[in-house]
């Protein structure tokens, strides 16, 4: 089996970049994408709870933080 971390021999004297193979990048980066939406949503979520907790105020529906965010 051929080892995806190994430096790729020369050819006529040029260096091939060792570039991580795209079955390991890709899920980690749609990873990322999906933690980062997750916690934008819920963090906007959070600041519009703790802004309405005042007196006379009503709370925030789930509409009103889609819209800001």
């Amino acid at each position: 089996m051929i080892n995806p971390f190994q430096r790729r021999q020369k050819q006529d004297g040029r260096h091939t970049p060792n570039l991580w193979p795209v079955w390991l990048v890709a899920p980690g980066a749609l990873l990322l994408v999906a933690l980062a939406a997750y916690g934008l949503y819920h963090g906007t979520e959070l600041l519009l709870a703790s802004e309405s907790t005042g007196k006379g105020k009503r709370p925030v529906s789930v509409q009103d933080v889609i819209k800001t965010s």
